[in-house]
């Protein structure tokens, strides 16, 4: 609980301005005991810089204590968008499966850009985790390089759907201040909706 008091103090106490709620839906369509169609969306909704919308859809293969999917994205956006490869790997470690590794990589195909992100966090308190992310685009021109902690919790399962929340604190040591927010730091709350429908018999 004190990881927790010292996230916020140390996230509202700072000057960063542009807050950012994205909020995702993920689908896992099972036709096999470990083949799925995967099927997301993203929104992020900006207070001062410029929202965008992500849909996704792809395959993946879930194994004991991983998963990895491929999937197509098209993002829409005030400057028209653009469609990318999203590839993503999420591991599972120790005895209790609390730690969790999630790496994303997307190679843009309508611009000359590429996008990574990674995070790592481990179940602490009752539903808490706690870790450190980080997000990255290398293209033409100011690169982006964000890093912060995060911290999530487990809200349950509402219409059919497992829920969890996250807020995380991202600093970005390369890129100069924003004109619009005069910073180049970012405070982001996630809100995810996870199901799994069964497509035939799972055994």
């Amino acid at each position: 609980m004190r990881a927790v008091l010292v996230f916020w103090i140390m996230v509202f106490s700072t000057s960063a301005q542009d807050l950012q709620n994205r909020t995702l839906a993920q689908v896992a369509l099972d036709f096999s005991p470990h083949k799925y169609i995967a099927v997301k969306s993203a929104t992020n909704l900006k207070s001062q810089t410029s929202n965008n919308t992500n849909l996704f859809m792809g395959f993946g293969y879930r194994g004991k204590s991983w998963s990895l999917e491929v999937m197509a994205q098209k993002q829409f956006n005030s400057n028209g968008g653009f469609w990318a490869q999203d590839t993503r790997l999420v591991k599972k470690f120790g005895n209790q499966k609390k730690t969790t590794l999630y790496i994303e990589a997307t190679p843009f195909l309508t611009q000359k850009a590429f996008g990574w992100s990674a995070y790592l966090e481990t179940g602490l308190w009752k539903k808490f985790s706690a870790g450190g992310e980080t997000e990255n685009v290398d293209r033409p021109g100011p690169d982006v390089a964000s890093l912060g902690p995060r911290i999530s919790r487990s809200l349950g399962c509402f219409a059919g759907f497992d829920v969890s929340a996250t807020g995380a604190f991202r600093f970005d040591p390369l890129r100069q201040p924003s004109k619009v927010t005069g910073h180049p730091h970012e405070i982001r709350f996630y809100l995810v909706f996870n199901r799994r429908i069964a497509l035939t018999d799972r055994k």
